[in-house]
């Protein structure tokens, strides 16, 4: 369509308003273009409100599970509240006694398996990290 345009003739024809009466084309645009924009403000508030609204019913949510395990942690008996949590981390699932703690080793040999990707970043890697648990 834009191929065969020709403002000439459109301009010799006058079959549009912007052809026939500039200055009424222009305020009818003017008008158009006042009301679109009146409406896309309309718009914009009104998604600002429901995404205020549904920040508030999220934060709603936050603090009444917050309030609830608060009133679980108050309901609980003082020695309880106080004791260590019980490390139940023991890799063979076995309960072995003593303190231990967890550090992090490099990964060598036995039980090395590069992923089966080829990015350039595991190619260059030269170690491997892993959890190992160790009796102090």
């Amino acid at each position: 369509m834009l191929k065969e345009f020709d403002d000439d003739v459109e301009a010799e024809n006058k079959t549009h308003e912007y052809y026939r009466d500039r200055t009424a084309y222009l305020r009818t645009r003017e008008i158009f273009r006042s009301r679109e924009a009146a409406q896309d403000e309309q718009d914009q508030k009104q998604e600002e409100m429901e995404l205020a609204r549904g920040q508030n019913a999220a934060r709603s949510i936050a603090d009444a599970f917050l309030e609830e395990q608060a009133q679980e942690l108050l309901s609980r008996p003082q020695q309880t509240r106080n004791a260590p949590i019980p490390d139940d981390s023991s890799p063979s699932g076995e309960d072995e006694g003593g303190p231990r703690s967890r550090t992090l080793q490099p990964v060598r040999g036995e039980g090395y398996e590069p992923t089966s990707h080829s990015c350039s970043r595991c190619k260059d890697a030269s170690d491997w990290i892993q959890i190992i648990l160790v009796e102090q």
